[in-house]
């Protein structure tokens, strides 16, 4: 797409309209106006995406060799096409740690009571 845009037609002829664009969540409305197309996401792929087209996840896009973006084929007709950021089992233990963390740090910064003393141990 020379100007640049949010989808690059890869096959067929595509016409789209962006419903939402967030760092996490991309929703278009696509037309495709072949009886086989193919879009192409200008979005990096990166462990956590997933790709739903009329509220059916896609699970056999390809991406791009050489810069990996998703390529995603479309039948003729209206599509709903949703792109969305999930979190990853090892993204989640991540969370959890950082969690754990800060509650550990809140806990060691609260004021000891006063009546408080080691040799009491």
């Amino acid at each position: 797409d020379a100007r640049g845009g949010e989808i690059n037609t890869i096959d067929g002829r595509i016409v789209y309209s962006p419903l939402e664009f967030r760092s996490n969540v991309q929703t278009y409305l696509v037309s495709s106006l072949s009886d086989q197309s193919a879009l192409e996401l200008q979005t990096y792929y990166f462990p956590g995406w997933k790709y739903y087209l009329d509220g059916i996840e896609v699970k056999d896009y390809k991406l791009d060799p050489l810069l990996g973006r998703p390529q995603i084929n479309l039948s003729l007709g209206r599509h709903e096409l949703v792109a969305k950021f999930t979190n990853t089992p090892i993204r989640n233990l991540g969370n959890a740690l950082s969690l754990a963390s800060w509650l550990a740090i809140i806990v060691i910064m609260l004021p000891w009571p006063k009546n408080f003393h080691i040799k009491n141990f």
